[in-house]
């Protein structure tokens, strides 16, 4: 059985690097766990910190603000 975690951001950098280093410790198989992070056009330069510190975990950056819900769709659907 395949899992899936999403995480939304929006502008807070340091909150979601919390999040995912929390998540990526308790990885015992990377082929059972899939972690998508859906970025809503953050200016915090979230998407830059998330892509050097974890390029594991696969980023989607929407090009502005769609709300949680939609962003969780969005991660969803992939």
């Amino acid at each position: 059985m395949k899992f899936a975690i999403i995480v939304v951001n929006f502008n807070t950098s340091a909150a979601v690097l919390e999040c995912l280093s929390s998540i990526n410790t308790l990885i015992l198989n990377e082929d059972e766990l899939s972690v998508y992070v859906v970025d809503n056009a953050s200016t915090d330069n979230s998407t830059a910190k998330i892509s050097e510190h974890f390029p594991q975990f696969t980023l989607i950056e929407n090009n502005k603000n769609l709300g949680l819900a939609k962003s969780l769709i969005i991660g969803i659907k992939k």
